[in-house]
């Protein structure tokens, strides 16, 4: 049930995330990387009506069953209320700015109820805990009226708001350095 929830809240949080990189000028991850091999950002607003060029971005997928197990056990005592970031997407900017008036935009969004904003952004915030990683995560859920029609509503998602020179360090070898670092601490 979890993932059948998931699976609509997901479509509904892409939708969402389309919107909001649109009104703040927000980059997304493109399927194809630079001529350089580092990961490629698009604007939302330059692509979107253009089916060829909207098919090259790349929106997360569902977090994949084994690693969601594996979280469970490891970090939420298999409390699976816990797991909120089963459908999960990220919106890149070039400012802090644009990160605060992308909150801005989703706090406002009567279509979303915010369910907890962490900073890791805040410089009182401990990098080591997140591999040097930082960025600004909202969980949410979506409570639009298709998504009480049809059932995912209560399911809460993850939004999360990158600076962009974190998104280029999260490309492959950046996100296999993290799921190493996460294993060895275990979460």
């Amino acid at each position: 049930q979890l993932y059948a929830q998931a699976a609509g809240a997901n479509v509904a949080l892409i939708a969402k995330v389309k919107e909001w990189a649109m009104s703040c000028r927000g980059w997304l991850l493109h399927n194809e990387p630079s001529t350089d091999g580092s990961p490629r950002f698009v604007r939302w607003a330059e692509v979107a009506g253009r089916a060829d060029a909207e098919s090259g971005v790349k929106f997360a997928p569902l977090k994949h069953p084994k690693r969601a197990i594996e979280k469970l056990l490891r970090t939420y005592d298999a409390d699976v209320s816990r797991l909120v970031d089963l459908c999960r997407q990220t919106v890149t900017f070039g400012t802090v700015e644009g990160v605060s008036d992308c909150l801005s935009e989703v706090l406002r969004d009567s279509d979303v109820v915010v369910e907890r904003i962490k900073n890791t952004l805040d410089r009182g915030f401990d990098a080591s805990l997140s591999a040097g990683y930082r960025h600004l995560l909202i969980n949410l859920r979506i409570v639009s009226k298709s998504a009480l029609d049809l059932g995912f509503d209560t399911h809460v998602c993850e939004l999360q708001l990158s600076l962009m020179p974190f998104a280029k360090l999260k490309n492959d070898l950046g996100h296999s350095r993290y799921v190493r670092s996460r294993n060895i601490l275990g979460t």
